[in-house]
């Protein structure tokens, strides 16, 4: 054995010292026969990496640094090599995730620098991966980056809103305010949410040098997409399903066993994981391989069946998803169920809603065909736009969705599958949509365009005269005719009635012609509206808008927390529980604003939330006790205070004022003694101090005072 060790290290160091001379190949010979003596010695392999690496052979230098990481699970320097590498191949979220399971390792090890580096690499593949944004902003919190962590928290903010968990971005917007008040930059993106404005994203920066597959991993024998190539939305969606279930093969075989890849892949949240409960990964393999090969035949029916093994072996893959309801929407119904997994990754919300339409409408349910279609062209649509202007023609959709939807006739239906299909199963389906565009947006004579939807081709006279209703309302209204905007209004009102997002249009020109209550009353009614349909963040966000305009209005602040603490929102409840009680403070009315803050804090107790929440509210009660001079009432709520946080000063301080008020001096020494005492323990002589010295300002013929000053001096001195 010893023999075989000191052989071992023997090539180890000729193959190091090659490597050190740049004779890369001659390093490769050394270090293979050194894992031919030892096959499970690490640092043979992270050598074989290496020399692999400076010969360019990024599919052999792949296969060393997995096997090395396998031998040592808690390196992080082998997946660090492991995402680099996978990224020069063009598998970004491979890339992405050995990259995390690196940070994760350093963060282990305390080498933060690393960690963020590594945390930084993930973002830069998969700009909007969750979890690696909020390490890196935990992290440059705890290292005093605040800026650097206020844009990773907006840009979280902004995840969240393509996410539609919009509640989330608030909160988290909100929590930001509370923490950091004089930031501007995140009241301006507070408020960009709050207007449905999306929030700026970064795009994936790190550079594809072409898909080299592994040869371990078959190859699918289809040519690579350049930013350049012509394919049409399905086909390029396939082609990138391909791709990922190319690099899942590899990925499967880093991550090991079941129980290891258990652990790693924890980071990949919201469904996206490889795996079901009960899986099995060769299988998974084998039958992933056999799948791409017989797409390189253009064996149809044989790829499916392997496909559909490999989803009973447990694969669960937006990728997998998307393939099967690509091959088989034309046949199978249950095709669309695949498709409407696969459109919740935004890799293939697009493809998957046009394949959706052509299986609704193939098997005869056009009013969902529709409904697909113009899904498909409303993110068409934003595609090709900038961001802002992305935003402000997606709120257009609504209207011409509800438009053509309440029709009845199915020519118009035809009309709008037809007319979809024709626009973007085409190679050329942007140049396309961009023409369609400028012939929908002609350039008027100042030069200015007016930009439209693409989806107004599709209207028709009669009930669509509600679209270029509020086009003209928006036309006015930017040019400063108000008056004639609201009259265009009560035009399409009497189009369609019910239709909300024109009742808040008419809120908006209330709020520009400076008719408040009016305002007031409109947006209160769109709220009440999306309650009763069960459009429960419609509705929140409209009862917040109406409270904006109307903030001493109790009514719509008490439907809004009524509202928010139903759909278990209850930190912004008990938040507005405190700004209703606000309300009723500036109205004198101390009796509410008491009630109020009990009934938040009881919430809070129940629901059993931060201690910061009930240390908030029993301050603001115990605040109107004494306003009220019910000092008892006020030594009661303080007395609860100190049980739920002894070391509040705030509330000592209030304990020995309020007993002192009420002529009880020894419960008030006890007051003071047990708090000095807690302090002493802790060895805080200065706060101690300083907690007198406020007391004495108050006080300054109480001589207990004095004495209790003058016993802190004499103290130890490890203890000042």
């Amino acid at each position: 054995m010893a023999e075989s060790e000191e052989r071992v290290q023997k090539l180890l160091d000729q193959a190091h010292s090659s490597a050190w001379e740049g004779e890369w190949e001659q390093a490769v010979v050394l270090y293979q026969r050194a894992l031919q003596v030892d096959q499970k010695q690490a640092t043979a392999w992270l050598g074989l990496g290496y020399a692999q690496l400076g010969l360019g052979n990024l599919q052999e230098a792949f296969r060393a640094y997995q096997q090395a990481a396998q031998l040592q699970p808690q390196d992080p320097i082998p997946l660090e090599k492991l995402a680099n590498i996978a990224a020069q191949l063009g598998y970004t979220d491979q890339a992405a995730r050995y990259a995390f399971f690196a940070a994760e390792l350093f963060l282990k090890n305390r080498d933060v620098p690393k960690a963020i580096e590594n945390l930084l690499f993930v973002t830069r593949c998969k700009p909007d991966e969750v979890k690696a944004r909020q390490f890196l902003a935990k992290l440059y919190e705890k290292s005093g980056e605040i800026s650097k962590a206020v844009q990773e928290y907006l840009i979280l903010a902004g995840i969240y809103q393509r996410n539609n968990q919009v509640d989330q971005a608030i909160q988290l917007l909100s929590h930001l305010q509370q923490s950091y008040p004089t930031r501007s930059e995140i009241q301006e993106a507070f408020h960009k949410v709050q207007q449905g404005q999306f929030l700026p994203l970064p795009q994936v920066e790190i550079p594809q040098k072409g898909l080299k597959k592994i040869s371990r991993t078959p190859s699918v024998g289809t040519k690579e997409i350049s930013p350049e190539a012509k394919l049409d939305p399905v086909a390029e969606a396939h082609q990138y399903a391909l791709r990922e279930l190319a690099g899942l093969i590899f990925e499967i075989e880093a991550e090991g066993t079941p129980e290891g890849r258990g652990n790693r892949s924890s980071w990949m949240s919201s469904g996206r994981g490889l795996f079901a409960k009960q899986s099995d990964p060769a299988k998974i393999v084998k039958y992933l391989g056999a799948f791409l090969s017989a797409v390189k035949t253009e064996n149809e029916a044989e790829a499916v069946s392997e496909l559909e093994k490999a989803v009973q072996a447990g694969l669960s893959h937006p990728s997998a998803d998307f393939e099967w309801g690509y091959y088989r929407y034309r046949k199978d119904e249950n095709a669309i169920k695949a498709l409407q997994r696969a459109g919740k990754s935004p890799a293939y919300t697009f493809a998957a809603n046009l394949l959706m339409g052509c299986a609704f409408h193939l098997f005869g349910h056009k009013r969902e065909a529709v409904r697909a279609f113009l899904n498909a062209l409303r993110l068409a649509d934003g595609r090709t736009l900038k961001a802002q202007q992305a935003a402000e023609i997606d709120r257009l959709y609504e209207p011409i969705s509800e438009a053509i939807l309440s029709q009845s006739d199915e020519a118009v239906y035809d009309k709008v599958i037809e007319g979809v299909q024709d626009l973007l199963l085409r190679k050329d389906w942007r140049d396309h949509l961009e023409a369609t565009r400028r012939q929908l947006n002609p350039q008027q004579e100042d030069g200015a365009t007016e930009l439209r939807p693409v989806g107004e081709v599709f209207t028709q006279s009669g009930g669509y005269r509600l679209i270029g209703a509020m086009a003209s309302i928006q036309a006015l209204a930017k040019s400063g005719h108000l008056r004639s905007a609201m009259e265009e209004a009560y035009y399409a009102f009497d189009l369609m009635p019910n239709y909300l997002p024109l009742h808040l249009y008419m809120g908006e020109l209330l709020v520009q012609m400076g008719l408040m209550e009016e305002a007031f009353m409109k947006f209160y009614s769109v709220a009440r509206s999306y309650e009763v349909r069960g459009e429960i963040e419609q509705a929140i966000r409209y009862y917040q808008r109406a409270t904006d305009i109307s903030p001493l209005n109790t009514t719509a602040r008490q439907k809004l927390i009524q509202v928010l603490n139903g759909s278990g929102r209850l930190e912004v409840a008990l938040q507005e529980y405190i700004h209703l009680g606000e309300v009723y403070y500036n109205l004198a009315d101390l009796r509410r604003a008491r009630e109020t803050y009990l009934q938040a804090y009881q919430l809070a107790q129940d629901a059993q939330l931060e201690k910061r929440w009930a240390v908030m509210l029993l301050h603001l009660i115990g605040d109107l006790d004494r306003q009220n001079l019910e000092w008892r009432q006020a030594l009661s709520v303080y007395e609860q205070l100190r049980q739920v946080d002894p070391e509040d000063e705030q509330t000592r301080l209030q304990l020995v004022d309020l007993n002192l008020r009420l002529q009880r001096e020894p419960q008030a020494i006890v007051e003071l003694d047990d708090y000095l005492n807690l302090l002493r323990q802790k060895g805080l002589i200065g706060r101690a101090q300083e907690f007198l010295n406020q007391l004495m300002v108050e006080y300054p013929d109480w001589a207990i005072l004095r004495r209790r000053l003058d016993s802190l001096s004499t103290s130890p001195r490890h203890l000042r």
